[in-house]
């Protein structure tokens, strides 16, 4: 069983978004770990994640993914969100390479 204490930055994981709320991204779908392992293990099984889409549509906050072995698509950084892991199945899919996630954190850090 995996475990929210676990997760890591840049780790792609299947989890259920339900409920959502307008145009919140909805459904069981692969989502990028945004926040960092100290996070994770610090905050009772609430982890930041962006949902990931096959629907490539151009945006700024959409960056594609690079060639993963199990996932493919854009990830969102518009739609970051916080999850309660401890209260969702979620299982561990893909590790996106440190360069992806190295750029992810410069987008990120420049929204705030």
């Amino acid at each position: 069983m995996n475990s929210y204490k676990d997760l890591q930055q840049g780790q792609i994981v299947m989890v259920d978004f339900n409920p959502t709320n307008g145009h919140e991204q909805k459904g069981y779908r692969p989502a990028f770990i945004m926040s960092n392992s100290d996070f994770n293990q610090l905050c009772g099984g609430m982890v930041k994640v962006c949902p990931i889409t096959s629907n490539e549509k151009p945006f700024p906050l959409h960056l594609k993914l690079p060639a993963l072995d199990n996932i493919h698509g854009v990830v969102e950084l518009d739609q970051e969100r916080t999850l309660d892991l401890s209260d969702r199945k979620f299982k561990v899919v893909d590790q996106a390479p440190t360069e992806f996630i190295e750029k992810v954190k410069k987008i990120n850090f420049a929204t705030y």
